[in-house]
């Protein structure tokens, strides 16, 4: 039930302004209808409002709209299979987001030194850090049960 994530690279529109490298992920079917992508666009826009930290920006996507609120509160095995027998092909959840610069620190982490290293460990324990001090009425959802509006 893996999700396909693309880079995709976008000329600039009538050849001004500059390139861009998009990512798009396509949700597995197997998660459409799940809350899955939206709880994850959710957080991106939570974690880009409530810290520092560096998060790509969400451009554009598709989820299903039809979420109910009963699945929040584990109900999520006889929706789908009610959701299923109404529609038997779910459509396809999308995310379309901003490429974040840089690379995989695993390419290259030997190769540092040990001040070096250091120093990424304190950004990362910064950015844990961050995450930690952020509360939340609910578990497990960034969203109210009523609006669905991430909180």
């Amino acid at each position: 039930f893996v999700n396909k994530v693309y880079k995709v690279e976008c000329a600039p529109v009538d050849g001004q302004g500059e390139a861009k490298t998009l990512v798009v992920k396509v949700s597995h079917p197997f998660w459409n209808g799940t809350g899955k992508l939206l709880n994850e666009i959710r957080a991106l826009k939570f974690i880009k409002r409530n810290t520092s930290m560096p998060v790509p920006e969400v451009i554009l996507y598709r989820t299903d709209e039809l979420l109910p609120s009963e699945i929040i509160i584990n109900k999520r095995e006889e929706y789908l299979i009610e959701a299923r027998r109404k529609c038997p092909q779910p459509s396809y959840e999308y995310l379309i987001m901003s490429e974040m610069p840089g690379e995989s620190l695993g390419g290259f982490w030997e190769d540092l030194t040990w001040e070096q290293r250091k120093c990424w460990i304190d950004k990362t324990v910064d950015c844990l850090s961050q995450l930690k001090t952020q509360q939340s009425s609910v578990s497990g959802v960034l969203a109210n049960d009523e609006s669905r509006e991430t909180i």
